[in-house]
């Protein structure tokens, strides 16, 4: 599994995924540096959003919600992971 970054066209999952955890006060860096996260969860996250029909809902939700919510959109591919994650950290 490849994890996409900045200048490639299919980028977008990564950064909503990126975007949606930060929103969340997560780190995935930090998780990924404490052990919490595997790349390969990284990397299976990042294809599962790029596989989900809702991404504009995300997109949505990440410009138009100030603030750090208490949860990810509802219709997030990633929402029970990264509320886990939440719990965690």
């Amino acid at each position: 599994m490849t994890i996409m970054m900045a200048g490639n066209a299919d980028a977008m999952p990564f950064w909503l995924t990126h975007g949606l955890a930060r929103r969340l006060g997560l780190r995935l860096s930090g998780a990924l540096r404490e052990g919490v996260l595997t790349r390969n969860d990284l990397a299976e996250m990042v294809e599962r959003c790029g596989s989900c029909d809702s991404q504009r809902c995300c997109l949505d939700y990440l410009s138009e919600r100030p603030g750090a919510p208490k949860a990810p959109p509802g219709e997030c591919a990633n929402a029970a992971t990264l509320a886990e994650l939440a719990e965690l950290q």
